[in-house]
């Protein structure tokens, strides 16, 4: 296995393609008299985690996989992410962007790219 996201499991071919993991300081800006502006540190940003999947009836039922994503989004719910052995913390799903690349005649989803934004809580 080479992830998990809550009950979701990454491995074969529905691995992300691409993994970006954002992290931030926060900083205030402090005004000195006659002198430049200083900087304070104030804390830290909720890391954001970006990726980016394909699914394909091959290995998997997209429709469904793509159900149980927007599921967790309009739940809420926050779950651990992991990726190899290391647990990143628990995220929610901000947002899910599915891209249909393929369809059966009558609209079942064969494949799809779906990219999703995680927030950590």
């Amino acid at each position: 296995m080479w992830g998990s996201f809550g009950d979701i499991t990454f491995q074969l071919l529905n691995t992300p393609e691409v993994v970006s993991i954002e992290e931030k300081a926060k900083y205030s800006t402090l005004a000195v008299f006659g002198q430049k502006e200083r900087l304070h540190f104030t804390g830290f940003e909720t890391k954001k985690v970006n990726f980016s999947f394909l699914l394909n009836i091959a290995f998997c039922s997209p429709s469904e996989e793509i159900k149980k994503l927007q599921k967790l989004k309009d739940e809420i719910k926050a779950e651990n992410l992991i990726i190899g052995d290391e647990n990143y913390g628990k995220f929610i799903i901000e947002g899910i962007k599915t891209e249909i690349l393929k369809t059966t005649p009558n609209g079942q989803i064969l494949s799809a790219k779906v990219e999703i934004s995680l927030n950590e809580v």
